[in-house]
This record gives structure tokens, sequence and C-alpha cells, in this order.
């Protein structure tokens, strides 16, 4: 056989063994998919019976459920300059980059809540509640 067949033997080979791992790669991908949907149903339903229950937090199998509820905000596209001026007027200037550090200004804008201060109507506040978990010692 010659080199040329010996290689594109090989190739096609190879080729096979991506496509295989591809596939794979693929149905894997879409059953993580459904099963991240099929959590974050069970995660809403759990903190609504958490809710109903009166209940902030359950121990199971050594590790801790409860409720929490995240926050997130950011500074609408189009108001951008007008929330620059606003996060320097407030001292949190250096929240400001070429973008803006989401996970620090939800955490700052948290802070002015609980302080009830007046938070812009540029300023979009986005909430999540979710289920935490933390491991027993």
């Amino acid at each position: 056989m010659s080199d040329k067949m010996e290689d594109s033997k090989s190739l096609n080979d190879k080729v096979k063994q991506f496509e295989k791992a591809r596939k794979k790669e693929l149905a894997l991908s879409q059953k993580l998919d459904e099963i991240k949907k099929e959590r974050m149903e069970l995660e809403e339903e759990l903190y609504i019976t958490f809710e109903n229950e009166d209940c902030s937090l359950i121990r199971f199998h050594g590790t801790t459920f409860y409720p929490h509820i995240e926050m997130y905000a950011s500074i609408k596209k189009e108001d951008r300059k007008k929330g620059d001026r606003w996060l320097k007027k407030m001292g949190a200037g250096g929240l400001i980059k070429s973008s803006l550090n989401s996970k620090k200004f939800s955490s700052w804008i948290k802070e002015l809540q609980k302080q009830e201060e007046h938070i812009p109507k540029f300023v979009k506040i986005f909430t999540k509640k979710k289920i935490g978990m933390r491991k027993g010692k």
C-alpha cells in the first residue's frame, strides 16, 4: 500500500473518530441543557415551597438548603454616560472601567437599597430566586 493511501486511511479514521466525538459532545450538551432546565424548574418549585411553608433552611444528607435572592444590576446601554456621572457623584467611580464590573456594581446597588437610597431609573435590576447549598462539617 502506498504512503498516500496509508495517510488517507489514517485521515479517514481520524475524521471518523472526530465526528463520533463531536456527535457524543452534542448529545451530552443537549442532555445537560435538559438537566439544567429540570433543575431550574425544581429550584423554582422548591423556592415557592420554602416560602409557603415559612421555612428558612433544611438539612438533607449533610447539606443545608436555603432560599435566597440573587440580585444583578447594570446600567442601560443608552444611559451609560448618565450612569457614569451618577456613579462618580455617589463616590463609586472606581466601578467604571471600559466595562462595568457587574458583580461589584450589583453588590454596591444592594448596599444602596439596604440604606434606602434612591436608585435611578437607568439602573436595571434583575433578581433571581435561588436555593443555596452548603456542605455540613
